[in-house]
């Protein structure tokens, strides 16, 4: 990392005296960064000093203190961190000029076919490609296991009341990591690791029969007061080796 503090008034424009820092590095595209005006650089890693030392000639408020943001031991390296980035960018780039040419971006907000799908975040799961669904069709909404805990009621309630969905398709899958673990060894871990207490009611929601966690979020969503009671709803496990859907409910 190279990291230079340019002289005091040159910081983009800023009206507040601040810490401005011109960050180079082979993975960065963006090289210069100021905490009160755009363009904004997040710092993910400093790799060779934990301490930047600003110009002593600029000050900052009180109420700001830049702090890079120090990744925890073992997550991911901001090599790769930033190799994503950078990959996100291209993609998105070829994506909106692909995008446009294609003529989307005229889909209007209601899904046109006025169905929400709940489903896990797993990375294997394409729920757009398996169930044949194009830009504008459908709300997905997803989170760890599928569940339908408050977080995904509160979107199927926006979902339904405010754009007009009336059919919900709960999708969970074979070989889920929901059935690796029991709350009590979530919990202890995060003690582990973060040094975090976490109370005994704290639910994440594992479960250990998959087509029985289908039909518990299924009652829950049904037994809802905030669903819409003629709303159509049906359950699914979707298998990771095969692709295939099977229908539970």
């Amino acid at each position: 990392w190279t990291i230079q503090t340019p002289p005091q008034g040159q910081c983009h424009g800023a009206r507040l005296p601040c810490v401005c820092l011109i960050i180079t590095h082979p993975l960065l595209s963006t090289s210069a960064s100021c905490p009160l005006s755009p363009p904004k650089i997040r710092f993910h890693s400093v790799r060779k000093s934990r301490r930047i030392q600003a110009n002593p000639t600029c000050t900052t408020p009180t109420h700001f203190q830049p702090q890079p943001c120090i990744m925890a031991d073992k997550a991911r390296s901001a090599d790769v961190f930033t190799d994503n980035y950078r990959l996100f960018e291209a993609a998105n780039a070829a994506y909106a000029t692909k995008f446009t040419a294609e003529g989307h971006g005229t889909e209007v907000m209601p899904p046109a076919r006025k169905v929400a799908i709940l489903t896990c975040m797993d990375a294997r799961l394409h729920p757009s490609a398996f169930l044949g669904l194009n830009i504008g069709d459908a709300h997905v909404i997803r989170n760890a296991g599928g569940r339908a805990t408050d977080d995904a009621l509160r979107s199927l309630v926006i979902s339904q009341r405010l754009l007009g969905t009336e059919e919900i398709h709960v999708i969970h899958h074979t070989n889920c990591g929901m059935m690796t673990f029991s709350n009590e060894q979530l919990r202890d871990k995060i003690k582990t690791d973060l040094g975090t207490d976490v109370p005994a009611d704290r639910e994440f929601f594992p479960f250990s029969d998959l087509d029985k966690s289908v039909r518990d979020d299924l009652s829950t969503i049904r037994s809802s007061n905030l669903v819409a009671p003629a709303t159509t709803v049906f359950g699914h496990v979707y298998d990771v080796e095969t692709g295939k859907l099977r229908h539970i409910v």
